[in-house]
Formats: structure tokens, C-alpha cells, sequence
């Protein structure tokens, strides 16, 4: 059955492209213009520079300051603080990319990497603070409250499972070392991290072109609710959802609702990319929606609190 219906949609998909080719191009087009012109130039670079310094073994030096404070709040290694800094910090999908290169090179455990990846994968903060609240809402007091909503909630979700990875893992501060010197291999492993790091990015232009034909496709959909034609717009790309709901004349109120659920979501396309860089054993789809559900359910209620 599951087959039968992912053939079906796919076939749907198919048609559709074929019997509306101008829409197909303009949607695939839009997709392909946010990949070149947003996430090479800030994702590539961060990509690159990220697996240097955990290649070269860095990253205790880049975390020094922060990461005892982590040990102590979150348990978390030395290395365990660097993803979750860098997923706070650069958008998704780093937070899980960064997860499966530390525990590619045994620089985290498992266990450690199974607890951080369903609260650090988030909106980068430059987006959430250009695009969500300068550009959409357009109201800068609303910059901290939102701030607090669309980070609050992860790490709110990171406590309340805390002690469940407490008792589930000692603490391990990676016991990765290095067997060749750094010099001898320095151009190699220059060579490996940007094509690491291209392969990615490729695979994420795909997934963003993609999202954007079939965000495309619910937005032509004769929805007469633009309330939940909003909504699913917005649970599949992250940008074209941002910038639909903005354009929809929604109460406040459901607008705002909506810019915050979007972005602790982050849509079905940053999932698809999340699963992309992550190994099957370390990934489950039903858990990570499980958790990010979790999390959108605690932005509801921060949300709330705000608002009313």
C-alpha cells in the first residue's frame, strides 16, 4: 500500500509537470535561483571551513570558552558543544551534517549524537532575523521575543530529554586522534572536505528544487482557506513558505502563529536534507518528527504566552 501511494503521487507529480510546463519551470526555476544565490555562498563556505576544523582537530580550540558550561548544563563533550553551536548558528541542515562528521571520525558517541540531532538542527539566525522579522513582519520589537520562541523551544526540548541521556551514556569526550601528520595529508584532505561539502550542497539544490515545485503546486490548489493552504505551503520549504504566508492578508496574530511555527519546523525539505547527511542507523524519520512536533508544540505555547 505504502508503495501503491508513493508511486501514485509521484505519477501525479509526473503529469503535472508535463501538462503544466510553464508552472513546472518557473517553480523549478525559483528553486534553483534560492540554492545558487542563497545556499552556495553561505552554506559552501561554512561547509567547507567546518570540516577542516574538525579534520585538523580544531574545534576544542574554537569552543574552549563555552564548552564546561555545556558540560555542566547539557553533558555534552567538548565536541558535542561544537554541533551544537554550529546548529544554532548556520541553519539547517549544519547541525546534522556536523553530527555525522563528528561521529564519522569518533569524535562524539552515538549515543550523544542520537540526543543532540532533534533540537540542533534549526533556522539560522541571520535568516530568522533578515527574512522572518525585518522583511515579513516588519516590526523589530518582535526580534527578541521571536528569537527566544524559535531557539527557546529546542533548547527547552534539549533539558526536558537531558537526563534521559544521562542515564543512557557516559561521558565521552571523543577519543578520536590523529594517525598521520597533518602536513602530509593537508592538500588531501583539503581535496575530501570541498567535495564532501559539494556533493551536499548539490543534494540540498536538488531537495530545495523539488519542495519548491510542489510548494508551487498547493499554492494553485483551489484552497479556500488561506489559513491552512498557508500552512502547507509552509511545512514544505522553508523560504517560499515564508515569503507565501507573508503575502497572504491573514490576522496578525495567525501570521506571526504561522512565521514562528515555520521556522522551528522548518519544513519537509530541510527534513529530506537531514535525512541526506545522515546515515540510516543514526537517523529515524518517525523519531525526528516525533521530536520536531514536540518542539513546535512548546513554540505554541511560547507563542501563546506571548500573544495573549
Amino acid at each position: 500500500m505504502k508503495r501503491f501511494l508513493s508511486g501514485l503521487i509521484l505519477s501525479l507529480l509526473l503529469i503535472y509537470l508535463f501538462s503544466h510546463p510553464s508552472d513546472g519551470f518557473l517553480a523549478a526555476q525559483s528553486g534553483l535561483y534560492l540554492w545558487f544565490h542563497t545556499l552556495i555562498p553561505t552554506l559552501l563556505p561554512t561547509m567547507i571551513f567546518s570540516n577542516l576544523l574538525i579534520q585538523l582537530d580544531l574545534v576544542q580550540s574554537l569552543v574552549r570558552i563555552i564548552a564546561p558550561l555545556m558540560a555542566r548544563l547539557f553533558r555534552l563533550s567538548t565536541y558535542g558543544t561544537y554541533a551544537l553551536l554550529i546548529g544554532f548558528l548556520c541553519g539547517f541542515p549544519m547541525g546534522a551534517k556536523t553530527i555525522s562528521d563528528l561521529l564519522r571520525n569518533g569524535q562524539i558517541s552515538k549515543e550523544e549524537a542520537s540526543y543532540l540531532l532533534p533540537f540542533v538542527n534549526n533556522i539560522s539566525p541571520m535568516f530568522l532575523i533578515n527574512v522572518v522579522i525585518m522583511q515579513t513582519i516588519q516590526n523589530s520589537s518582535f526580534l527578541l521575543p521571536t528569537l527566544f520562541i524559535v531557539y527557546g523551544s529546542p533548547l527547552i526540548y534539549g533539558i526536558l530529554t537531558n537526563q534521559k541521556f544521562r542515564r543512557q551514556s557516559p561521558f565521552f569526550d571523543g577519543g578520536y586522534k590523529k594517525q598521520t601528520s597533518k602536513i602530509q595529508i593537508r592538500f588531501e584532505m583539503i581535496d575530501a572536505c570541498i567535495m564532501n561539502a559539494v556533493f551536499t550542497v548539490l543534494k540540498m539544490g536538488s531537495y530545495v528544487i523539488l519542495f519548491s515545485i510542489l510548494s508551487h503546486i498547493i499554492q494553485s490548489l483551489p484552497i479556500t482557506n488561506r489559513l491552512f493552504q498557508s500552512f502547507l505551503v509552509g511545512s514544505m520549504e522553508l523560504t517560499n513558505g515564508i515569503a507565501f504566508v507573508g503575502t497572504q492578508t491573514l490576522p496578525f496574530r495567525q501570521t506571526y502563529f504561522l512565521l514562528c511555527i515555520v521556522s522551528v519546523w522548518g519544513g519537509f525539505c530541510a527534513l529530506a536534507q537531514t535525512k541526506s547527511v545522515l546515515s540510516s542507523d543514526l537517523f529515524s524519520i518517525r523519531a525526528y518528527i516525533k521530536a520536531r512536533i514536540i518542539i513546535c508544540l512548546i513554540a505554541c505555547l511560547l507563542i501563546a504566552c506571548f500573544l495573549f
